[in-house]
């Protein structure tokens, strides 16, 4: 939640995205912005931290952490 928001925007710096590449991603308006990919996956990247069951969709996964940065 918010917490993950705030910790990635104090961070400030260059970071690994949680995810490998996003079709659908949700970003702040902020420059840069704070993203979250919702793509539904079958298995979430290695680098996700916190990879939960779709919400549509129990038999996908999706990556909840925030990523400050495009979203590539």
């Amino acid at each position: 939640g918010d917490a993950g928001v705030v910790a990635a925007a104090k961070k400030g710096e260059e970071e690994e995205r949680p995810w490998k590449c996003c079709d659908f991603a949700l970003c702040t308006r902020s420059f840069p912005p704070l993203c979250r990919c919702m793509d539904k996956v079958e298995q979430c990247a290695a680098t996700c931290e916190s990879c939960e069951p779709a919400t549509s969709d129990s038999s996908h996964r999706v990556c909840n952490d925030w990523y400050h940065g495009f979203p590539g």
